[in-house]
């Protein structure tokens, strides 16, 4: 996962935009109150997706794959973090979703503020050593190339979740908003 800085775009996104659209599983609580919404509907997405790498499947779920109940749960927002699924994530990760689930946009952590949270800072610097290590141990015909870990499975490693577990964790069908929920959350 990579988040980078919009600089000047950003700065060029000032007026509020009143338009209704995302992806239902992702789209954040101030597109659905049309409110008028900025760039923080995309850290509120940035949330979602963290909360799927961690756990396996979204934080707001319509046991019946009925949109208005997701809708409804999403504008509540109440998190829940499930054991088993949450019980090796750390506090400062959970602390991190936290912070990017908020449903006022004024609360929710900015980009900057997210590169800034100890739980990135920390898994940042582990990618970065992985990739030192791995530079020092491979041998490769180009010496300026450097291999990078990839982010999923370095939170599969942290976790100890193996790619047999993971696929049990987590099917996407043809609809990108509809996950399976392992039964012991239905």
């Amino acid at each position: 996962m990579e988040l980078v800085s919009g600089g000047d775009l950003f700065e060029a996104i000032s007026d509020r935009v009143f338009t209704i659209c995302g992806t239902p599983t992702y789209v954040a609580p101030e597109i659905l109150c049309e409110t008028g919404y900025g760039v923080a509907v995309d850290i509120w997405a940035l949330g979602v997706i963290l909360y799927i790498l961690l756990c396996g499947f979204p934080p707001f779920r319509s046991q019946d794959r009925d949109q208005e109940e997701l809708f409804k749960l999403i504008k509540q927002a109440q998190l829940h973090f499930l054991s088993p699924y949450w019980d090796p994530i750390s506090e400062e990760a959970r602390c991190l979703v936290r912070a990017l689930l908020q449903t006022d946009p004024t609360v929710r952590l900015t980009a900057e503020q997210t590169l800034l949270h100890p739980w990135v800072k920390a898994m940042a610097s582990m990618c970065r050593q992985r990739a030192l290590t791995d530079k020092t141990q491979t041998n490769t015909a180009e010496p300026n190339t450097v291999q990078t870990p990839n982010a999923a499975e370095s939170l599969r490693n942290q976790r100890g979740i193996t790619p047999k577990k993971l696929r049990y964790r987590l099917s996407v069908d043809a609809d990108p908003s509809s996950f399976y929920i392992p039964r012991s959350l239905s």
